[in-house]
């Protein structure tokens, strides 16, 4: 199933706010729960499920919004990782 992952870093250098918001898009076998770990990325941190969704309009995804981790991780690294922020260009 196709299922976007939602989950933050630091924000760019000059930002005025404490953490960015990033998605990926994945493929996932089984639909996770409140509490499941997953491991996105092959080199990323398993992270923790807050909630997930699914909407009548998209019938073929799910969204998956990640608890906040204790120390983010930077923008620089989660986007060499593949995910993606809404920013055009975020200064790194």
């Amino acid at each position: 199933m196709r299922a976007i992952v939602h989950t933050v870093s630091t924000p760019p250098k000059g930002a005025t706010y404490d953490a960015l918001d990033l998605q990926i898009e994945i493929n996932i076998p089984f639909v996770p729960t409140s509490g499941t770990g997953l491991k996105v990325t092959p080199s990323g941190d398993i992270l923790t499920c807050d909630q997930v969704m699914w909407d009548i309009n998209e019938p073929d995804l799910i969204r998956i919004f990640m608890k906040e981790p204790d120390d983010l991780p930077s923008l620089a690294w989660m986007l060499e990782e593949g995910w993606k922020s809404d920013l055009p260009n975020p200064i790194l």
